[in-house]
């Protein structure tokens, strides 16, 4: 269990900081929702950058979106429409923030379970134990 923690811990600490060093190579710039695909959580969204061709990609957010909305775009400047991706107030809307606390929260879970696995064994030992039948 302790080995699936450190797992879980590792691969957060990866997702974070490769989110960290894409951001680096990042541009903003302001769009907006031009479409609904399919309910406000698959919206089209159209970006204006600053001496650069606009651009459309479709964007699948937690939040819900609204036709005509403002947003905040991250891209990068090589690939816009593959990288684009709404953000809102500095965190991402689609992003990896989600992914990242889930193993952090499964991580913890699992130290608990190794650390009190013993002890429940210890207290509760006709509960855990394997009668073998003749």
């Amino acid at each position: 269990m302790l080995y699936l923690a450190a797992v879980c811990f590792v691969s957060a600490f990866k997702i974070a900081t490769s989110l960290l060093t894409v951001d680096r190579a990042t541009i903003l710039a302001p769009g907006v929702v031009t479409a609904l695909a399919d309910g406000p959580h698959h919206a089209i969204v159209t970006v204006a950058p600053r001496g650069g061709s606009p651009f459309t990609f479709p964007a699948n957010t937690q939040a819900g979106l609204g036709e005509g909305q403002q947003v905040t775009v991250r891209y990068r400047p090589d690939e816009p429409v593959a990288t684009a991706h709404v953000i809102d107030a500095g965190a991402t809307v689609n992003g990896n923030a989600t992914i990242v606390w889930s193993l952090v929260v499964l991580g913890v879970l699992l130290l608990a379970a190794a650390g009190i696995g013993p002890y429940l064994v210890q207290w509760y030992p006709d509960m855990f134990a394997f009668r073998i039948r003749p």
